[in-house]
């Protein structure tokens, strides 16, 4: 799903998620930062890293929102690309504000950005949300008189 800041990406995706909590489907939600520094806290722990791709492929959905919003590091993004590759044929909701052609600017290697972005984009669908509003503002809380 890839929309402008603002556009409701991360309350839809929210909101699809909760409808599978309901129906009893096991839903794990990261920001791609947030992963991406659990990694490399483990990055020395070999076997702590394998739990933790092991644990994320158990889910029957993952959510990555925020995805290449920023940097991640090399060893993040290697695993990422494992953690994809696992959860080939799974339920794998990507979130982001640039669609997969501007992903590689924020992976220095292009052969691992590469088959990343071939293993997210294949196959796959893509939910644009476009427009103008920027629902932060618009549902902003109000101060009562």
């Amino acid at each position: 799903m890839i929309g402008p800041t603002g556009s409701g990406k991360s309350f839809l995706i929210q909101a699809l998620a909760h409808n599978a909590c309901m129906q009893l489907l096991s839903v794990k939600y990261w920001r791609l930062a947030e992963l991406a520094s659990r990694l490399d806290e483990v990055r020395q722990d070999i076997a702590a890293t394998n739990d933790l791709v092991k644990k994320i492929t158990k889910y029957h959905l993952v959510i990555f929102d925020d995805f290449f919003t920023t940097e991640i590091s090399p060893h993040a993004t290697r695993v990422l690309l494992e953690i994809m590759e696992a959860r080939t044929g799974q339920a794998t909701a990507i979130v982001s504000q640039t669609g997969a052609s501007d992903w590689g600017k924020f992976i220095p290697n292009q052969v691992t950005a590469e088959s990343l972005i071939n293993r997210i984009m294949h196959p796959s669908m893509t939910i644009a949300l476009k427009g103008e509003t920027n629902l932060r503002e618009t549902y902003k809380p109000r101060e009562i008189l």
